[in-house]
């Protein structure tokens, strides 16, 4: 497990939260956000984390889905995992103190805002609850080993 901290600008770390505006839809069941690993207004940004990503593991790596999750703590979300991947990297965008970072079975993995999470993607986790309420947006990514 690997975190890497100061990831963007905060001008650019600001320019993608606005632009989640632009793939978020609201249904019944929370918010929902197609793959944008190719999308204008975040390929360059799933770009870097990827390269940052293949730099702190030293395989060559591909993308295959990128999303936005976003959270208001109210929501329970179940561990879950990623078993047909190989890494599953999480870009901590818009955090506060108490909700930035993941549960896993064995524990909680504290990060900060502007942070990168990088996990075998079998790992069970899930997004912690948290209170007081307050949006949290990550950047998700479900990435292959090419070596």
């Amino acid at each position: 497990m690997h975190i890497i901290d100061n990831i963007f600008s905060t001008k650019t770390r600001k320019q993608l939260i606005k632009n989640c505006k632009k793939v978020l839809e609201r249904q019944d069941t929370g918010w929902w956000c197609p793959n944008i690993s190719k999308h204008p207004d975040f390929c360059k940004a799933v770009n870097r984390l990827v390269l940052l990503t293949k730099n702190k593991l030293n395989y060559n790596l591909k993308v295959d889905n990128a999303w936005i999750a976003v959270c208001d703590g109210s929501e329970s979300v179940n561990f879950h995992n990623h078993p047909e991947y190989d890494y599953s990297v999480i870009y901590y965008m818009q955090t506060r103190l108490n909700n930035s970072g993941t549960m896993f079975e064995k524990g909680f993995v504290k990060t900060k805002q502007n942070s990168l999470l990088i996990f075998d993607a079998k790992l069970k986790h899930k997004i912690p609850s948290y209170t007081p309420w307050s949006e949290r947006k990550t950047l998700v990514l479900d990435i292959f080993k090419l070596d």
